[in-house]
């Protein structure tokens, strides 16, 4: 099952068992399998809360994908670029159990309308689960295959919160056919699908979508309000089954500060809980913030972002 991390809107997740709901996005990639079950996981924090071809807004991944093949998709919010402007994303998968990646499939498209540009599969360092850390060696043969289209597929109407998207009801889909093989061991695991600014896996995601089970939290709000000289951060949310507690970061400078020393503690609360951080750095509008659960088996997850709003 494939999960969005994220905080915001409401958790929708789709099961479509009709086979040409999936045909309509898998496009490029050959598969003789008949198709049962789609599952489609829709970005909670809403149409545009990311910049430009940053912003991801579904998932979807078919359970009757043949063994040894992994049959997934992706969307982006932009359905076309200007100049040599990309939208960039990258599969990063983990090989030894320890939660980082150790490989990236990573599909770069441009264009108006947006159409493939490469296709590139990486090792990576191990040591983050949202990015191709260094080393990192692009791999020169392998059988994936990916491709790029224009689809009627943005899960954004106007009644969706910051809605609709760029270009409803079309965006950016990018489908693969991942054969496991080539990830390099047969214990590989997909951890989530991130896009990346300028082609760059080795850089700070700029949104993620995570692969797994349902995150322990559920978020009702995040916000960043500007008050005198700081920032006061606020979230609630409506529960916390295993989690340990928090992280904030401030986007600086196209880089990711973490800005608390320790883990904020999870209350505990099953029915949800309010928090408060201050940002003491010089409050400016704009400036986004992003949050991060930390699980009690130690897995990290980027769950909410916002924006510093005025008083």
């Amino acid at each position: 099952m494939i999960l969005r991390n994220r905080g915001g809107w409401h958790r929708v997740v789709l099961a479509l068992v009709a086979t040409a709901a999936f045909a309509a996005v898998v496009f490029a990639p050959s598969v003789s399998a008949a198709r049962t079950t789609v599952q489609v996981t829709v970005d909670q924090q809403g149409a545009n809360d990311e910049p430009g071809q940053k912003d991801l807004t579904r998932f979807t991944t078919d359970d009757a994908a043949p063994a040894g093949t992994l049959v997934v998709s992706f969307n982006h919010d932009e359905t076309g670029f200007s100049g040599n402007n990309t939208g960039d994303g990258c599969f990063l998968f983990d090989t030894d159990s320890d939660g980082n990646a150790n490989a990236a499939l990573c599909v770069t498209f441009g264009g108006n309308p947006s159409m493939i540009q490469t296709t590139r599969l990486f090792t990576c360092g191990d040591a983050s689960a949202f990015k191709c850390t260094n080393p990192q060696t692009e791999i020169a043969s392998f059988s994936s295959t990916c491709g790029v289209a224009v689809t009627a597929t943005d899960p954004f109407d106007s009644n969706a919160p910051n809605g609709p998207g760029d270009a409803y009801p079309n965006d950016t889909t990018t489908a693969c056919n991942i054969v496991l093989a080539d990830i390099g061991a047969g214990s590989g695991v997909l951890l989530d699908v991130c896009s990346y600014p300028s082609q760059q896996p080795n850089s700070d995601p700029s949104d993620c979508i995570r692969h797994g089970n349902v995150n322990a939290v559920t978020f009702q709000s995040f916000t960043a309000t500007a008050a005198g000289r700081t920032v006061v951060l606020r979230w609630r949310t409506a529960s916390e089954a295993g989690t340990a507690g928090f992280n904030v970061y401030r986007s600086q400078a196209g880089k990711l500060v973490k800005l608390n020393r320790s883990v904020i503690a999870s209350k505990g609360a099953i029915r949800g809980a309010s928090y408060r951080f201050v940002d003491r750095a010089a409050a400016r509008p704009g400036v986004r913030y992003r949050l991060q659960e930390v699980t009690v088996a130690g897995k990290r997850v980027w769950v909410a972002s916002t924006l510093v709003a005025a008083v």
